[in-house]
């Protein structure tokens, strides 16, 4: 068994605990974020491992450290702390990649008496995208066309690329079109990862087109707006259009047949 009864190991970022101070040998699980990374660039944290035993040397297992994932370890500590305040100090990079995702693991096994393994989980805390600006219940004549996401904002705090997937309540309602713009079947339509503004840009000028006289007044189509950025989704299912019915215009009729008094039938054909 470990022998003080105070702290003692404490793992610290800039003097910051990482993790509540450990008294016991056994195994701890440390979770750390690295925090936003761009793709490309990488970024290193120094942890320092300080011993807070009184009398007791603490070991550190450096051949036995790995890391995992996108990322990896730049500098070793000590393999042997002194006691009573003795600290040393490693360093691990994050290096995230297109593929790579922000997840990872650090293994690090320390020693007084008994053996004491930490398993650090990395990864940076990711904030989902934003949807705003929608509308609701924009009217539009059944024979005509309206871009039901003009107004519509998207963001990424992160500056993420994002996709979206758009979605009637109903495919016969009408027919989405525009740049960028899949048709998948059943109302959903897709639009693929890029960067948040071409996202946006594209969502603001797709045209919908709804079905002609599907009702004798109006009917109420709702989209529903789901917004990825590779971790996160947001959804939003306020935008509405209002589509109103408008009776056929009668262009001609023409009369076949013998229009006499005494017909027994005559044939129209009415072209609208």
């Amino acid at each position: 068994m470990i022998h003080s009864a105070v702290g003692q190991i404490r793992i610290t970022d800039n003097g910051v605990l990482v993790y509540p101070e450990i008294l016991t040998a056994g195994t701890h699980n440390i979770d750390y974020s690295f925090g936003n990374v761009a793709i490309g660039s990488t970024k290193d944290v120094d942890f320092t491992i300080t011993n807070t035993a009184a009398n007791f040397q603490l070991g550190i297992h450096t051949s036995s450290m790995q890391a995992t994932g996108p990322y990896s370890i730049v500098s070793l500590p000590a393999t042997n702390i002194a006691s009573a305040g003795g600290n040393s100090t490693f360093t691990i990079r994050f290096t995230p990649t297109a593929t790579s995702g922000d997840s990872g693991t650090l293994y690090l096994s320390m020693a007084f008496t008994n053996q004491i393994l930490t398993l650090w989980t990395f990864g940076s805390a990711n904030t989902a995208p934003a949807i705003s600006g929608t509308a609701v219940n924009q009217a539009v004549n059944d024979n005509n066309t309206l871009s039901p996401f003009s107004t519509v904002s998207v963001t990424d705090a992160d500056g993420d690329n994002v996709s979206a997937t758009i979605t009637l309540d109903a495919a016969a309602k009408g027919v989405l079109s525009g740049t960028g713009l899949s048709d998948d079947g059943g109302g959903v339509y897709s639009i693929a990862s890029t960067t948040v503004s071409d996202l946006e840009s594209k969502l603001q000028v797709l045209t919908f087109n709804p079905s002609d006289n599907r009702s004798s007044t109006s009917e109420t189509t709702t989209f529903t707006l789901i917004v990825n950025d590779g971790t996160d989704t947001s959804s939003d299912n306020t935008t509405t259009v209002v589509s109103s019915a408008v009776a056929p215009l009668v262009n001609s009729i023409t009369l076949s047949g013998s229009p006499a008094a005494n017909a027994t039938s005559i044939d129209f054909t009415v072209t609208f």
